[in-house]
């Protein structure tokens, strides 16, 4: 039997509904898990980062069989059923089946139903389940939607109708267009936190220090990032800061004026805000700046519970490249 990996985003309103969106299908894990560092730097997806989930699902595999009762207590059926002479031939495109129907009035009750491999298995899963309880009773309230593997869909992120005004609003990456619309304050933090972290880049290349950005989840005053800034000549010039804000500490650390920085030659808004995310959700990142003959390399260090604990360590000049290795580890090894 043939898998996939699903990655969904869920996030609960304060009406007690949960979102759902399903944000991809991929051939296989690693591939799943490369993708949550694109989506969390975007529109909406930033404002919970927690919410990303990545499922494996057989390919032509059902749940409901038995049907279903109406209650919106109710979750799938496990394990799968696998549906007779179903394909397992998925090149490139697989079929996914939903039923969704308003339980109770106004309020949509939606079953994910199955992954198939082709539009034929999906329509024999249909009729199928028509007959059984729960379904026969809203036989019209079949879907299939047809996805491309290992493509990101909500790739410009999503709005909520009435956005908080503290909701993050990004870039794609940190590279100002001049013909797209404004940033939003979010997003300007964020280009002023990469291009400082592009002036701690080019003293560190100067081999005039080097530069710790901490990102740890295991504090419980809030104060989840640290910025270190080790002199390699006057060592009394040492200083480090604590905070809740990660501008904030490297603007007091290195005391740079951003009327003198450049955009960065590489995204760091990307990779920081992916450390960011598996700091609130517990983990310790480490990211050192290292000056290596003309140039810099970034040694990210992954722990869950501190510097006794295991830990993941990854040594290169692209920070961008390693961030989503790490999420893949964090996601393995913790």
């Amino acid at each position: 039997m043939t898998d996939a990996y699903m990655l969904f985003h869920r996030h609960r309103f304060e009406s007690g509904g949960v979102d759902e969106k399903l944000l991809g299908i991929y051939t296989d894990e690693r591939a799943g898990l490369q993708a949550i560092p694109r989506f969390v730097i975007l529109p909406g997806f930033c404002d919970h980062p927690q919410g990303f989930e990545l499922t494996p699902e057989e390919i032509g595999g059902f749940y409901w069989d038995e049907g279903f009762e109406h209650s919106v207590e109710e979750t799938s059926a496990e394990p799968a059923t696998h549906l007779d002479g179903a394909s397992e031939d998925i090149s490139a495109v697989v079929y996914v089946v939903y039923h969704e129907y308003e339980f109770p009035p106004a309020i949509d009750n939606t079953r994910f139903v199955g992954l198939l491999a082709s539009a034929e298995d999906a329509a024999r899963v249909i009729t199928h389940l028509k007959t059984k309880p729960g379904f026969r009773e809203h036989a019209d309230g079949f879907t299939v939607d047809r996805y491309l593997l290992n493509q990101d869909h909500w790739d410009e992120g999503y709005f909520t109708a009435e956005p908080d005004e503290s909701s993050c609003s990004l870039p794609r990456n940190n590279i100002v267009n001049p013909g797209a619309p404004e940033e939003s304050e979010e997003g300007k933090r964020w280009t002023r936190i990469a291009m400082r972290v592009q002036a701690a880049f080019a003293v560190v290349k100067r081999n005039e220090a080097s530069i710790l950005i901490k990102f740890d989840g295991a504090r419980e005053n809030g104060e989840i990032f640290t910025v270190v800034n080790w002199p390699t000549k006057d060592v009394d010039a040492f200083s480090r800061m604590d905070s809740s804000d990660l501008e904030e500490a490297l603007t007091r650390v290195l005391e740079a004026d951003v009327a003198d920085m450049t955009l960065p030659e590489q995204d760091f808004v990307g990779p920081l805000q992916a450390f960011e995310m598996l700091a609130r959700r517990g983990y310790i990142v480490c990211v050192r700046m290292l000056p290596n003959a003309d140039s810099v390399d970034f040694e990210v260090i992954l722990m869950r519970d501190g510097p006794k604990s295991a830990s993941v360590q990854r040594l290169g000049p692209v920070l961008s490249v390693m961030a989503p290795d790490i999420v893949i580890q964090a996601e393995r090894a913790f």
